[in-house]
């Protein structure tokens, strides 16, 4: 999983779930938080950087890899308690589809006529 430096994570394994894997193993970008419940397990297939972790002393399963909890080491076997990422608002206008120049039907946006299909003009 990669989660770049304009991007968020909240990840909870919940229910008995597994994850195997790796989180932004060339080094920690986008804020990442991991909520790992009693039962369920994380599995690293790789070096990982995240930015917060709450799971309990058998969640995660190094493998011979190293995981990386805003910058410090994490040990296996160890519990942790941490806080999960508070997603803001930018303040925009809400409508994904909307092209940055604010004209509906150009580039993509919503809005306006569609274009002719091939053949009708």
């Amino acid at each position: 999983m990669v989660v770049d430096s304009v991007s968020n994570l909240n990840l909870y394994l919940k229910s008995n779930s597994a994850f195997t894997g790796a989180i932004n193993s060339d080094g920690q970008a986008g804020e990442v938080y991991v909520e790992i419940e009693d039962g369920s397990t994380w599995t690293l297939t790789g070096d990982s950087y995240i930015t917060s972790l709450t799971c309990g002393t058998g969640a995660i399963k190094l493998n011979g890899h190293k995981l990386y909890v805003n910058g410090k080491e994490y040990t296996e076997g160890t519990a942790s308690t941490g806080t999960a990422i508070e997603v803001k608002s930018t303040g925009g206008s809400g409508a994904p589809d909307s092209p940055p120049d604010g004209k509906p039907g150009e580039n993509g946006g919503s809005g306006g006529t569609p274009p002719a299909k091939p053949g009708e003009n």
